[in-house]
């Protein structure tokens, strides 16, 4: 296994749940050059979110408050701000469900750069065993864990923040504020509880393989209400963009 297969695994979990989301807009698709650019400017937030970390990393280090607090206030904020200043006020941002699926595309794209840095961490680090199957050992089974929970995961939270920017384009201002608010927080909350899990102790990381099925149900539900609530509901679905 050299750097470029560990690289090419560690994008593949992102861009094929981008594919995944994407297919979820049945009615009214996305025009793929805009979801393209969503995707890496989720790449390209990883720059400013590691600068505002920065600060409290020297101050924390690598503790349980910064994985539960800091991580996912700015990491869910900056994909918001991603989705808020680039493809919000795009005329292709036309029904609810696009919050979604624009949403997913920017945690993925960051989602995508952070998974490239934890498996290249994997296979750099010194192994118990100096052989090459140890290192592939490792950074397969990271693969693996973090293409099922972490990369995924960061698509779901960010969905509900997503669901809500989606709805509260097409409502009053006061409710839309009070959307947008509720959204960002709960997805803080989710993403920071699931880090929670991972980070306090070995017994409970295995709560993860609940919450990330809840994650999916919530989802799920919101992409359901999004699509019943689309103005292309009662048109046939474009089949190309």
């Amino acid at each position: 296994m050299n750097v470029f297969s560990v690289m090419t695994l560690a994008v593949a979990p992102g861009i094929f749940w981008l594919w995944f989301f994407y297919k979820k807009d049945k009615l009214e698709p996305e025009p793929k050059h805009l979801i393209i650019k969503t995707f890496f400017l989720g790449v390209l937030l990883a720059i400013p979110v590691l600068i505002v970390q920065l600060p409290f990393v020297m101050v924390l280090g690598s503790t349980a408050l910064l994985a539960v607090i800091v991580a996912p206030i700015t990491e869910e904020l900056g994909k918001f701000l991603v989705v808020r200043w680039s493809v919000y006020s795009n005329i292709e941002f036309d029904e609810p469900v696009d919050g979604i699926i624009y949403a997913a595309a920017a945690a993925l794209g960051f989602a995508s750069i952070e998974n490239v840095f934890y498996l290249l961490g994997s296979y750099f680090a010194p192994q118990d065993i100096a052989e090459g199957a140890s290192t592939t050992q490792a950074v397969l089974t990271l693969f693996v864990i973090r293409g099922l929970l972490s990369v995924p995961g960061h698509a779901l939270w960010s969905s509900l923040w997503g669901y809500a920017l989606g709805v509260a384009k097409f409502s009053e201002r006061d409710r839309a504020k009070v959307l947008i608010r509720n959204g960002l927080l709960l997805a803080m909350f989710s993403h920071g509880f699931f880090n929670a899990l991972l980070t306090i102790s070995p017994f409970l990381a295995l709560g993860v393989l609940i919450v990330i099925p809840v994650g999916w149900r919530m989802t799920f539900h919101r992409i359901a209400s999004a699509l019943a609530a689309s103005p292309h509901a009662l048109r046939p679905p474009r089949d190309e963009v």
